[in-house]
């Protein structure tokens, strides 16, 4: 289980993430990332908001987010 930072905060602008694979698109991951403060990135379907089904990535590969500090 993760915990926020105290600055942790939505951002205030929309945000949008693509998926590339040897430079090309592959698809656009279709999630308002602008709703959270912060997303958990792996292969784990229990606890990743954004699932890397690749068998190199760990089960939480990464927690990404946005801070007051970021937004100024």
């Amino acid at each position: 289980m993760s915990h926020q930072r105290a600055e942790a905060r939505k951002p205030n602008k929309g945000w949008r993430l693509y998926v590339f694979k040897d430079g090309e698109p592959l698809r656009l991951i279709l999630l308002q990332l602008h709703r959270q403060s912060c997303y958990l990135f792996g292969r784990e379907k229990r606890i990743a908001d954004i699932r890397t089904d690749h068998p190199s990535c760990s089960m939480l590969l990464s927690i990404t987010g946005v801070s007051s500090s970021s937004l100024e």
